[in-house]
């Protein structure tokens, strides 16, 4: 029997791509997956294997080439992952392999768009054009700096440091709320920070708002 590695031609492929949509594939069972699964589990692929997935996955070649997720698929994910907590080594592996990555200007313009209105994943219910009441004035603003010395109650940078006013932020995210064991001072970075995951900063803070007023 004749040995050696054998190139498939453009012609084969074409053949066997037409056998494959007539085929009907018999879904794989939980069993199946997780067989296959555990028998990867702990296996590394060498840089050759990997380079080649890479360019397996390029262009036309990639397998969700041209596919769109239905909305029950979108759904689905969504229930799936709500309430994932990444880890902080999970978080910095991220970091590392979106360093010095750049979008394009429409890439940019379509992820823009995509977090909208009621179609972002922080909307709630359009709460931010929600006005201040009169109690929230400049002369109150400017109390809870001095009481908080000036610096960001999160990672402690003076204001002088920071080149623009400290912000005061509602611990609980009421803006008629504006009592002063309901406001705290913080820096334009920790202040972005807060947009997200409002449960864990409404705890975070509302603990150091707690231990500052301890004897």
């Amino acid at each position: 029997m004749p040995t050696g590695i054998y190139v498939r031609t453009e012609k084969h492929r074409e053949i066997l791509r037409r056998c494959h949509l007539g085929m009907k594939y018999k879904p794989m069972s939980l069993r199946g997956r997780t067989n296959i699964s555990l028998n990867a589990k702990g296996k590394k692929h060498n840089e050759e294997t990997k380079r080649k997935i890479s360019l397996n996955n390029l262009g036309k070649h990639k397998y969700w080439f041209g596919k769109r997720l239905s909305d029950e698929h979108k759904c689905k994910l969504s229930i799936a992952i709500k309430g994932l907590k990444r880890t902080e080594e999970f978080k910095k592996k991220m970091s590392i392999v979106s360093m010095g990555r750049k979008f394009s200007q429409e890439t940019r313009i379509k992820m823009s768009n995509a977090q909208r209105g009621e179609k972002g994943s922080n909307w709630k219910g359009g709460i931010t054009f929600i006005e201040y009441p009169p109690t929230f004035n400049q002369q109150l603003k400017d109390k809870m700096r001095v009481r908080d010395n000036f610096k960001c109650r999160v990672c402690g940078i003076p204001e002088l440091e920071c080149g623009k006013r400290l912000n005061i932020h509602h611990i609980d995210y009421d803006k008629k709320n504006n009592s002063e064991d309901n406001l705290i001072s913080l820096c334009n970075k920790c202040h972005g920070k807060t947009i997200i995951d409002r449960e864990y900063w409404k705890n975070k803070l509302k603990n150091t708002a707690e231990i500052a007023e301890l004897p």
